[in-house]
């Protein structure tokens, strides 16, 4: 059963392996510019999970899509995003899905504002921040989006606890197996 869940350390090698499962274009339209396997599968190496807000799309114990918060600034007012969602997984709604939560997340840590970078061949992150009420600040070889983000509420903290309830749950639902294949009464 496919999930999304807030990612803890033990989940770099996770991140590792899907990040390093991302063809080139897909690196290039993460990171900004064209990086190895080696290189995209490293960044986990360098996350910090104190700050960073992470989530991410298991299927079949396997992570599919990663949405990144990075605090920006000092006051941790403004935040970064940073999407990867694997070739074989777009055009479901994942990318919006991650990033919807994330900054659903985000509020609920007093970020004010989430700035998107992106390639400006990299339409479908333009699409996921216009749909989440982005506004363009600058155009170029690179565009740089932000989505304003409301105060926190007590729908907002609910919604956080759903995300975080909802990947318990699947966690758990992925722990069990079948006991018996077989039919009721067949020995």
């Amino acid at each position: 059963m496919p999930y999304i869940r807030k990612l803890t350390p033990t989940d770099r090698p996770a991140i590792r392996a899907h990040l390093a499962r991302l063809d080139p274009e897909s690196r290039r339209r993460r990171f900004g510019y064209p990086i190895t396997p080696e290189a995209a599968a490293a960044h986990a190496d360098t996350l910090d999970f104190t700050d960073t807000i992470l989530l991410g799309r298991i299927d079949g114990g396997a992570l599919r899509g990663v949405a990144e918060v990075v605090p920006a600034g000092s006051s941790g007012a403004t935040g970064e995003l940073g999407l990867s969602v694997e070739p074989s997984w777009r055009g479901q709604g994942l990318g919006t899905e991650l990033t919807r939560r994330a900054f659903t997340i985000a509020t609920n840590r007093h970020m004010r504002r989430v700035i998107v970078m992106c390639v400006a061949d990299n339409v479908p992150m333009q699409r996921i921040a216009r749909k989440l009420g982005g506004f363009v600040l600058s155009h170029g070889q690179e565009v740089e989006m932000a989505v304003d983000l409301p105060h926190p509420s007590a729908w907002s903290v609910a919604q956080e606890n759903a995300i975080h309830g909802g990947g318990f749950l699947g966690a758990a639902f992925d722990q069990w197996a079948p006991l018996d294949s077989r039919p009721v009464g067949v020995d």
